[in-house]
């Protein structure tokens, strides 16, 4: 038995059994749990928990949560579910469709890891969301997902996968909140198959209480010609520790990494990324804007990864960081490594404070320094909401309305209410 959480590979397998899961699932599991008991636990020595206090990630005096631990909603429009869209819930695809699911998950970047607590997530998750695309279907309109956290004291592990196939085009947004009175740890994955010509946005609006702490792990795979960007605004939680990563694994692929951070009092994000190109003429493009108020802290360290195969390959990576106060922190690490020798990488970072001759100028104009530093928030900001595009339908003779307006509307309102409270 682990002494992060108080359960053995026994009652694992018999949990599996209840469920009724298939033999090749249950295999599965018990793999992944062996690697998470092979794998040391995490320690202040290495360099990736070094500026993290483990003691928030303790398991051991938490029950795993049961399905009822969090109620999920989903709309799925009666024109996509016509075309084939399947957009439901995990445990019910495992009953219902397990062969549907067989291909996809857990296929790929999540079937070995070397990380402990994503191992965890593979043999433990509870909770998920399976989103399936036909080839050449559109989706017209955002789909929406929330997720509401309702028990505390609990460890849960959320798990979504989506996969875009050949031509298709999609956005999911998903909201996740919770209303505890007790620490909870909250192990999230998400997997994202990008097929050859398709198109995805996937949007997380992480809104947790100040009782939860959060393990993210976002992995897309995109193939020839495929198209993914991710948004990931964390505004909540006490602490979250997430990893974004994108493999570009097919000639042209495209990946936008785009990420909002807004903390306050004792918060902290300590946020990785990859952008792994293994294919030639691919692009990614990685941006990361913190606002941090009280004595609120941003860790950020990203890397850019050319393999030699990825010639005439083009990534941009920026983190940049606005401090509200003398006490909160940010700092950045960016990282280059290029194998191939016909590439063009660039990145920055940057830290300062709002300019006084700005604040001073909105303010002489009649706005009260709430106003006058919301205004300079949502400027901050728009370098990245601004790149959230819902893909046009294919064929469209004319240029349909941006649908992705609705959902920047309610990120601004979401960060609206975090500056009334940091302000």
């Amino acid at each position: 038995m682990s002494s992060i959480i108080s359960i053995t590979q026994d009652q694992l397998a018999a949990l599996s059994q209840r469920r009724h899961e298939p033999e090749w699932l249950r295999s599965l599991r018990l793999s992944h749990w062996q690697r998470f008991e092979q794998l040391p636990e995490p320690s202040t020595h290495d360099e990736e928990w070094r500026r993290n206090d483990l003691s928030q990630f303790d398991l051991a005096s938490l029950t795993l949560a049961t399905p009822e631990a969090m109620a999920v909603q989903r709309a799925l429009p009666p024109e996509a579910q016509a075309a084939g869209v399947r957009f439901a819930d995990l445990a019910e695809m495992v009953r219902t469709a397990p062969e549907a699911l067989r291909p996809w998950l857990m296929s790929d970047g999540l079937k070995t890891t070397d990380r402990k607590w994503v191992a965890l997530h593979s043999a433990l998750w509870t909770h998920g969301t399976f989103l399936y695309v036909p080839p050449h279907v559109t989706v017209a309109v955002p789909l929406r997902m929330t997720c509401h956290l309702t028990q505390g004291g609990v460890a849960v592990f959320p798990h979504t996968c989506i996969v875009a196939d050949r031509g298709s085009q999609v956005m999911l947004f998903e909201t996740t909140t919770a209303a505890t009175d007790r620490r909870s740890v909250v192990n999230t994955a998400t997997e994202l198959f990008i097929q050859e010509e398709a198109q995805v946005a996937y949007v997380n609006l992480q809104a947790w209480d100040g009782q939860v702490v959060s393990l993210t792990t976002q992995r897309a795979h995109i193939a020839r010609g495929g198209q993914c960007t991710t948004l990931s605004v964390y505004l909540g939680g006490q602490t979250t520790k997430a990893y974004v990563e994108t493999l570009l694994t097919g000639e042209g692929a495209v990946a936008n990494l785009l990420g909002l951070h807004m903390g306050e009092g004792h918060q902290q994000v300590d946020l990785h990324t990859l952008q792994d190109h293994h294919a030639p003429r691919t692009t990614s493009d990685q941006v990361y804007k913190a606002v941090l108020g009280g004595s609120a802290r941003s860790l950020y360290t990203g890397l850019i990864h050319i393999r030699k195969p990825a010639q005439k390959s083009n990534a941009y990576q920026l983190n940049k960081n606005l401090l509200l106060t003398n006490t909160a922190k940010a700092d950045s690490i960016p990282k280059l490594e290029i194998e191939a020798d016909d590439v063009r990488c660039t990145h920055g970072a940057a830290v300062g404070h709002i300019d006084a001759e700005t604040e001073f100028y909105l303010m002489s104009r009649g706005l009260s320094r709430q106003e006058a530093g919301r205004l300079i928030i949502h400027g901050f900001f728009e370098q990245v909401l601004g790149r959230l595009q819902q893909p046009p339908p294919q064929g469209a003779a004319d240029p349909p309305r941006n649908m992705a307006g609705t959902v920047q509307e309610e990120i601004l309102e979401a960060i609206d209410r975090k500056i009334a409270a940091a302000l």
